[in-house]
């Protein structure tokens, strides 16, 4: 905090190829809603849009599910769907972010694939914490 009254909270640029999250979005309609958004941020916004990245934007780890196509791979091998019933919230999001963030058909196969096998062997993303 700066004193007993403000903080100072750092905004680094984004990266040029930086994804979004909704939360992001929901944040610039808020901001322009109440007219703080600066000419930089609508620039960043407007390069999102032409470039398909405010369109692919991920949802919250609340909101977030595993994807169809995913869940499918797992439902077919036993031992990948009894682990799968064990990982924790962050192992889930961690799961479905990785496979929604693939840009080929191909890689997001690979991808599950990986993810799958994965859960057969009884591993994560993530360290289980213990309950």
């Amino acid at each position: 905090s700066l004193d007993d009254k403000s903080f100072l909270q750092r905004y680094t640029p984004r990266g040029r190829k930086s994804i979004w999250s909704r939360i992001n979005i929901d944040n610039v309609a808020r901001l322009v809603e109440a007219g703080r958004m600066t000419e930089h941020g609508l620039r960043e916004v407007e390069a999102a849009k032409a470039d398909g990245r405010w369109d692919r934007a991920y949802a919250g780890s609340k909101e977030m599910t595993i994807p169809p196509d995913l869940q499918a791979a797992i439902d077919a091998e036993p031992k990948a769907k009894a682990m799968l019933e064990k990982l924790s919230a962050q192992n889930r999001f961690a799961l479905a972010f990785r496979t929604n963030n693939m840009k080929t058909e191909a890689g997001r196969r690979k991808k599950i694939a990986d993810l799958v096998s994965m859960l057969k062997r009884g591993e994560t993303i993530h360290p289980q914490k213990k309950k």
